[in-house]
């Protein structure tokens, strides 16, 4: 089993501004949570499509985890 990345690792976005995260390695299919929500954002769990709350400045954390319970986070600070 590869070991899991969630990319881009770091990012900085608007607010209500869109972002693709990607998992890769790992095993089996991806489920996209937030672990921290400080601006109000969403993800979509299928997708990892994050959407930006309106609170700002606020720190985002996402975090993916695999069919087996592995996990890997990304930071997004909102701006």
């Amino acid at each position: 089993i590869v070991p899991m990345i969630l990319s881009p690792a770091t990012a900085q976005v608007l607010t209500t501004e869109d972002r693709q995260f990607t998992a890769y390695g790992g095993f089996g299919t991806y489920t996209y949570a937030l672990d921290v929500n400080e601006s109000g954002g969403s993800i979509d769990s299928m997708t990892g499509v994050y959407t930006a709350g309106v609170t700002t400045p606020a720190t985002d954390v996402i975090e993916v985890t695999d069919a087996q319970g592995n996990t890997a986070t990304s930071t997004v600070t909102v701006v």
